[in-house]
């Protein structure tokens, strides 16, 4: 089992060269990417992102100040609160994703080989998500 280890190692590696110095590899990225699709509370970032509820609720004050996400209640329980990507924050994530994208357009050279990349990372995060 020792070669998958390494085999995720090596595709950890390969993924943050492929977003360059300092994309998307900060935690506070990471924490903008968990929103991209839908707004999540406090709790399921602490289980996206594995970090404690002081470290998100800093890195969540932080993005806040900073005027890349918006926080707001749910209108069935006042008390608890979700986390949302402002404009701002979205348009960061999504040149990331652009740049990033553009590299792997440089080398697959056809949308099957693109879609049968897109298959195989797919299958490993299948894979990665029963650790």
């Amino acid at each position: 089992m020792g070669g998958i280890a390494a085999k995720v190692l090596k595709l950890l590696a390969a993924g943050q060269n492929a977003f360059g110095s300092g994309e998307i590899q900060s935690l506070r990225h990471r924490f903008l990417f968990a929103l991209l699709k839908n707004p999540c509370s406090p709790k399921e970032l602490t289980e996206l992102l594995k970090q404690d509820k002081t470290n998100i609720a800093h890195l969540a004050a932080g993005l806040l100040k900073d005027g890349l996400i918006e926080k707001s209640v749910y209108k069935s329980d006042r008390r608890r609160i979700r986390y949302s990507l402002d404009e701002r924050g979205k348009a960061i994530i999504e040149k990331a994703l652009a740049a990033a994208d553009e590299k792997f357009a440089n080398f697959l050279d056809s949308e099957k080989a693109a879609a049968d990349a897109e298959q195989k990372l797919d299958d490993v995060l299948h894979l990665l998500s029963f650790l």
